[in-house]
């Protein structure tokens, strides 16, 4: 065995040895080309860029494949160079030297704006896409979002896919974002358009979806998102509508028996959405079966109880607030409360359910009465 890796090793090192001369001919060779050459160097540039790939030059691979796309586009080889290039400012942007990898991602939503514009109804394209939506997803920056959402071409062979990530995306932008203080939050007008955006895309991304395919994540986080923009709406109909599809719906999936979906942080997310719906949708018994599915999927231990707790808090803090709109709507909600008190009251009383059922009043206690004039 240990002759064997020996062996190993050295022919590696061969390899490299061998690479590593065919990229010094190769640099030699370039500058004596002339201008009647243009294709055979374009060749050359293209087989440079996979070699400093190969030998994890990455620096010098992104730099030469990101020229090779940009000058000369139709050439042989310059979709693999700028693949090649991407892929490279992705692995910098990860195992880099630190200083360099938020430059590097810049550098790679670049390249992959690069690729979006000049071969658009090309796979490269879609894939360029899906890695420019990460990028501005990690970056925050829901503008750039919309970017990529206008430059997807209606016939991009994965345009459903790029819809679904980009509006749910989107949507997780506007969620943030409302949260922020007065005066660095966006304005209301902003934020409702952003969600509008989001929204649209979504639908029209599961719109595309055939009946039968089987799920995807990507289809049943997108379903999710646009679930709680329903919720957030108050349209209980369509919430209901797209929880209980039954191909790639949320609820659906994570009451059935895939391990995929009724485990994990789409699972938690998934019934900690569906909890707050039921609840608004007085479905008493379809939240008993949430928060039990929920609190099984948290597992045991102070960890998972503390993570229950802070997640039921944060729904409860969300609840109340949806308590202060106008008078009508007080109202109506103070009259769904009392009810939901009344019923609830004899199923409150396990940890960490009671905490949540405290936040919202539903422990046993006198109806909810709003301040004289509400």
């Amino acid at each position: 065995a240990a002759g064997q890796a020996a062996e190993a090793e050295a022919a590696k090192a061969a390899a490299a040895a061998e690479r590593d001369k065919v990229i010094g001919g190769l640099r030699k060779a370039l500058p004596m080309a002339t201008a009647d050459d243009v294709d055979a160097v374009n060749q050359a540039r293209y087989m440079l860029t996979f070699m400093l790939y190969d030998g994890r030059r990455l620096h010098d691979a992104a730099a030469l494949g990101t020229f090779l796309a940009d000058r000369y586009p139709n050439a042989k080889g310059s979709r693999q160079a700028a693949k090649i290039a991407m892929a490279s400012l992705q692995q910098l942007s990860k195992d880099g030297v630190p200083e360099w990898r938020a430059a590097a991602k810049r550098q790679c939503a670049d390249v992959a704006g690069l690729i979006m514009r000049t071969w658009p109804e090309d796979a490269e394209s879609a894939d360029a896409a899906l890695i420019a939506i990460a990028t501005a997803t990690e970056a925050k920056d829901p503008d750039r979002l919309l970017e990529i959402l206008d430059q997807v071409p209606a016939s991009s062979p994965r345009r459903a896919e790029v819809l679904l990530r980009a509006g749910s995306a989107l949507w997780r932008d506007v969620l943030e974002k409302r949260g922020l203080e007065e005066g660095v939050r966006p304005a209301a007008d902003v934020l409702a358009a952003w969600k509008r955006r989001a929204a649209g895309s979504i639908d029209e991304g599961l719109a595309a979806i055939a009946a039968g395919t089987p799920a995807a994540k990507t289809t049943v986080a997108g379903a999710l998102a646009r679930v709680q923009m329903a919720v957030d709406d108050g349209d209980r109909e369509l919430a209901m509508r797209l929880l209980t599809q039954p191909d790639y719906g949320p609820w659906t999936l994570v009451t059935g028996q895939d391990p995929a979906y009724t485990a994990g942080p789409l699972a938690e997310s998934t019934l900690t959405v569906a909890l707050r719906y039921f609840i608004q949708a007085d479905q008493l018994d379809k939240a008993q079966e949430a928060m039990d599915r929920l609190e099984a999927v948290a597992g045991s231990g102070d960890e998972a109880s503390a993570k229950l707790t802070a997640m039921y808090l944060t729904m409860g803090r969300d609840l109340q607030a949806q308590l202060e709109g106008t008078e009508n709507r007080i109202a109506v909600e103070r009259g769904r409360f009392n009810e939901i008190v009344k019923d609830y009251n004899t199923g409150i009383r396990k940890f960490p359910a009671v905490i949540f059922a405290g936040m919202l009043g539903f422990q046993s206690k006198p109806y909810f009465q709003a301040d004289a004039g509400a």
